[in-house]
Formats: structure tokens, sequence, C-alpha cells
């Protein structure tokens, strides 16, 4: 009898404490995934900042240049697979010949059909040597017979300029600023949460102990929906390191979903739009996290409006929660980079951004000066997949940045750009998925999330309660 009262009430015992286990966790599961950040509750709303409006660009949706230019003569943009499977465009021209865009956006191919040649010039490349990095840029040259007459050489960008005919129209500062208030529950990274114990001096998802945790380049085209690329290269990241896949087995989910099917949802629409790019909010993380994402399989990418939205049945990835990480703050960025994975950012993209070659990139739009800070203006969203301080984080340290411009610009699509160079570090915004901080390690719970947690213990806390009860609530 001793034997089976120390066994029933032992039994209860554990019941109770798997029992106190779900009421704890529940409230916190959130904070769970999330254990360097702020509380979840905390609500921050924007001030008057950040909604598209019709007709101009908005905060973050520039397209690929290079498609935009093909489109803008006229001819076809056609996006293909590379050697090693990274996207990349090509330029149709009328008599059937092609070229890559970007070389034909630089002048260093299809010179017949360039703009230049639309009015009389030739074309030529022209090297850009900023001292750290590297660019090129396409010159309209006059003809020879047009030198005599005092025409000069002219940037093929200034001659649209000139000719009425901008590139790609920007919003100005001020038309930027113009919208309304929208509250979300995103916390910052907390300065006294983190003691950056740890950070390596360089880290790069792209090679971690010899596997690749992000996917292959991307080619947005002529929409502006880096929006899309951007959240679905934080989420894939993100996802991939929780899940331990890596190299072939990365996942691919569909920026489709989130530009035809999230962006029409009411409570959306007005942060982001199908290819009109998207606001300040960071809206399409927030509905990663409640509508979710699916499969690149189940809805691949397109441009043009497909219709309304038949994808709603397909299954569905939903993450745990996004967060923001403090304006400017490095160390802050690289805790986020390496614990969760790549993260979601944006670039301010003037001056010798769309020329850039190689090497390291830097320009003078370092401060965050807005209010909030991570509202300063930008309009280009991109990923950070990794670090290097390069012997001085101070001077030469500097981010890997993943563009969605396809193979063809950049260093093979991607660019190392300063730490603070083109506002890069002013809206960094991270995603969670079930993952737990184990010896400094992010590491999967189990394969499970944490929800599916929440029932196994209420079962197992139920089971044992009901096996108490059935064999009498005492012992004699």
């Amino acid at each position: 009898m001793r034997y089976r009262c120390i066994e029933r009430w032992l039994l209860t015992a554990i019941s109770l404490y798997l029992l106190f286990a779900v009421l704890l966790l529940l409230p916190f599961h959130g904070i769970l995934s999330s254990p360097l950040y702020a509380d979840d509750g905390q609500s921050i709303c924007c001030t008057d900042e950040g909604k598209i409006s019709s007709g101009q660009q908005p905060a973050r949706g520039y397209p690929n240049p290079a498609a935009i230019y093909c489109d803008m003569m006229g001819y076809q943009y056609e996006t293909r697979i590379d050697s090693e499977g990274s996207q990349y465009g090509i330029c149709i021209f009328p008599d059937g010949s092609e070229c890559d865009a970007w070389d034909f956006y630089y002048g260093r191919a299809g010179g017949e059909f360039s703009y230049c040649a639309r009015y009389g010039y030739d074309i030529e490349t022209e090297e850009i040597d900023r001292g750290t990095y590297s660019g090129e840029c396409a010159i309209c040259v006059p003809k020879e017979s047009d030198n005599l007459k005092g025409v000069s050489r002219i940037p093929m960008l200034e001659l649209m300029e000139l000719n009425d005919e901008p590139f790609i129209e920007t919003a100005s500062v001020e038309e930027q600023v113009n919208g309304e208030c929208v509250e979300y529950g995103q916390a910052d990274l907390m300065l006294d949460d983190y003691t950056g114990d740890g950070i390596p001096s360089a880290f790069d998802w792209r090679d971690k102990n010899g596997r690749s945790y992000i996917g292959d380049i991307r080619d947005q085209g002529s929409c502006g929906s880096c929006y899309a690329f951007a959240a679905c290269a934080a989420a894939e990241g993100v996802y991939n390191r929780a899940n331990g896949l890596y190299d072939e087995d990365c996942v691919d989910f569909s920026e489709s979903f989130i530009i035809w099917c999230l962006s029409n949802l009411p409570q959306y629409k007005d942060n982001f739009y199908e290819c009109l790019g998207a606001d300040y909010t960071y809206s399409e993380l927030e509905a990663l996290t409640v509508e979710g994402v699916i499969s690149e399989d189940d809805f691949p990418y397109v441009t043009g409006d497909p219709g309304d939205c038949s994808h709603w049945g397909d299954q569905r990835i939903t993450f745990n929660s996004w967060r923001r990480a403090p304006c400017g703050d490095v160390l802050a960025i690289k805790e986020a980079i390496m614990n969760y994975g790549p993260v979601d950012a944006a670039v301010l993209v003037e001056g010798d951004f769309n020329s850039y070659d190689e090497g390291i990139y830097t320009d003078l739009n370092t401060e965050c000066w807005a209010d909030p800070c991570y509202y300063t203006p930008t309009n280009h969203a991109i990923s950070l997949v990794g670090w290097d301080d390069n012997g001085d984080p101070e001077t030469s340290g500097y981010w890997i940045l993943r563009n969605s411009w396809g193979s063809g610009w950049g260093e093979e699509g991607y660019m190392r750009i300063g730490y603070h160079s083109a506002l890069v570090s002013c809206e960094v915004c991270y995603l969670s998925y079930a993952v737990t901080s184990v010896g400094g390690e992010a590491l999967p719970v189990g394969g499970y999330n944490i929800e599916t947690w929440h029932i196994v213990l209420a079962i197992a806390a139920m089971a044992g309660v009901l096996i108490v009860v059935r064999r009498g609530p005492t012992c004699r």
C-alpha cells in the first residue's frame, strides 16, 4: 500500500508539473523564441510616416534597374538560371539577338539597341574607381561627325533626365513621410540583453562550417517587389537554420504569395501592395507571423497580376515573431544575424549603388536621422547574410548584402557594404521560428514549434490527472 500511495502522489506531482509548464509557457512562447529581446507586449506606434501613395516610388520598392532599362526600351526581359543555380536576366532585341541585361545596362553589349543609339550617340562603358570599390556606367559618346559641333560625352542616365525621361522616379523625402499610424507589437533589441561575447570578427550564412543556409540569388525583374524578396530571404534563412536545412535542401518561399495574396488583404494593402513596394512598417513581416508563407513550388514568381489569389489552401509556414534591431547598432545586428539568421534590411539607392561591381561600397549616407530612427527614408529592401570586420570594424568593416537583381549585378548578386553606408543599419528586422538558445547556438526545439509542445504537455498532464482520478483520490 505504501508503494502504491507513493506512486499515486508521484504521478499527481508530475501531472501538476506538466500542467504548470503549459500554463507558464503559453503566454511567453514568443519570448522563448527570442531570448535576447524585449517584452512581446510592447507596442510601438509609428508617427506620420510611410503609407503608400499612388504615383510615387514608396519607401521600399526599387526594381531591378537592368530589367527596367530593358522594358523602358521596349524589349523583352527574361529570367534564366545560371550554372550555379542563381537567376539572371537577359534582354531580347527585335532581331532575336540577346545579351545579359546588366551588360546591356552598362553599355557592354547591345549598343545598337541602346538609349544612346536612339538619340544618335555611340555608347561606351566607363570604369568607376572609388578606392574601396569599383563600378561601371554607360556613357553616350558623340559620333565622330559630331565632335566638331561641340557635342560632349554624357552619362546615359543624365541624357534620360535631360530628355525628361527619368530612368526610375523616386519620391522625395517629404512625399515619403505622409502616412498614417500603424501599431504592431514588435520590440527593439535591448542593449542590456546582450554582451557581444562570442561574436566573431567575420560570419557568413553562405559558408557556415562549409554549408550554405541560404538559397541561390533571385531576380525581382521590373516589379517593385524587393520587400517580398528581402522578407523571403530572411524567412528562408531563419527557417533553414532552425530546421538544420542547408545546401540543396534549403527551403524556397514564394515571393508571389506575399505580393499577390497577402498584399491584397485589407489589413496590409495600405502598407505593402503588389509591385508598388512597401512602407517602413514592415507589415509584410507581421503578415508572415499571422498568415504565413507558402512554397515557391506552389506559387512561382510572376511580375504580372495573376488575378484573385487561389493559394490560400496551400500549406503555409507561420513564424513566431519579428523584431527590429536598434538603429545603427552594429553589435546588435551581428547578434541577430548569428543567432537567428539573415535579416531583412533597407538601403538608400543613389549615386554609384546601381553601378557597383566589386569591393566595399561606401557613401556618406550614414545617419539614421528620422524620428523614429527606423523610419529614415530608404527606397530598396535587401537582406544581410553576414559581416566581416576586415581588420578594423570602425573604418573597414562591412555587411554581406544579398540583393534581388540577379547574379549579373555586383559580386554575383551580393555586395560588400560599409556598416553604416547607404543607411543599411537603420532599418534592420529579423524573424524567429521556434528556436531557443543553447550554449550560444540557436537550435530547433526537437523539430517542433512551441505550440506543438504545448499540446504534448497538455495531453500528458491530462492523462496523468485522469489516471489519478480513476485510481481514487486517496491511498490508505
